[in-house]
C-alpha cells in the first residue's frame, strides 16, 4: 500500500528538484550549440580587418571543433593590394570543420578560391586554411586560372 502522506509527496518532489538543479549542467554541456548566418571578423594588432569568416550554419561538435556548412572565408593582406592591387581572396566551401584553438579551417569537399577583382581563381578538391599564417593549402585536384591583367600587373611591379 502507497504511503499517501503529503510530507513524503512533498520530500519527492524536493528531491527531485535537487536532482534536476545537479543534472542541468550536465544536459546543458552536452548539449550542442547551433548558430546560423554568422559573421566573424578577425583584426591584426593594428586593428585592421585581416579576415572574415562567415557560414550559413554552424554546430559545435567538441569543446574546439566547429563543423560549419556555407563556408565563406574573406582576407585581406595589405602586401599582396599594395603589390598586385588585390584587395582581399575569398575561399568557399559547402562544408568543413574550423578548430578554433587551432585556428586552422579543413574540408575533404570541394573549395573555390577567387581574389576581389577576379584576376585569379583557384578551385580542387580538400583544403587547410591556416588563420594566423593567413595560408590556403589545396590538397587534391587543383586548378589555377590567371587573367592576363594580373600579369601584366605582375610585370610591371618587377620592373
Amino acid at each position: 500500500m502507497r504511503n499517501s502522506d503529503p510530507r513524503n509527496q512533498v520530500d519527492r518532489r524536493r528531491i527531485r528538484g535537487v536532482l534536476l538543479l545537479l543534472l542541468l549542467p550536465v544536459f546543458l554541456l552536452s548539449a550542442q550549440t547551433y548558430i546560423k548566418n554568422f559573421r566573424v571578423p578577425e583584426y591584426d594588432e593594428e586593428g585592421r580587418l585581416k579576415s572574415r569568416v562567415e557560414g550559413d550554419s554552424a554546430v559545435q561538435v567538441s569543446r574546439n571543433k566547429v563543423e560549419i556548412e556555407g563556408l565563406i572565408v574573406e582576407t585581406f593582406n595589405p602586401r599582396l593590394e599594395k603589390e598586385f592591387g588585390i584587395k582581399s581572396f575569398t575561399v568557399r566551401s559547402t562544408k568543413s570543420t574550423f578548430d578554433a584553438a587551432e585556428r586552422v579551417i579543413e574540408s575533404t569537399e570541394s573549395v573555390l578560391g577567387t581574389s576581389a577583382d577576379g584576376t585569379i581563381q583557384l578551385s580542387g578538391v580538400g583544403f587547410r586554411f591556416d588563420q594566423k599564417a593567413n595560408k590556403l593549402v589545396i590538397s587534391n585536384e587543383v586548378q589555377t586560372v590567371i587573367n592576363k591583367e594580373f600579369l601584366k600587373r605582375t610585370q610591371k611591379n618587377k620592373k
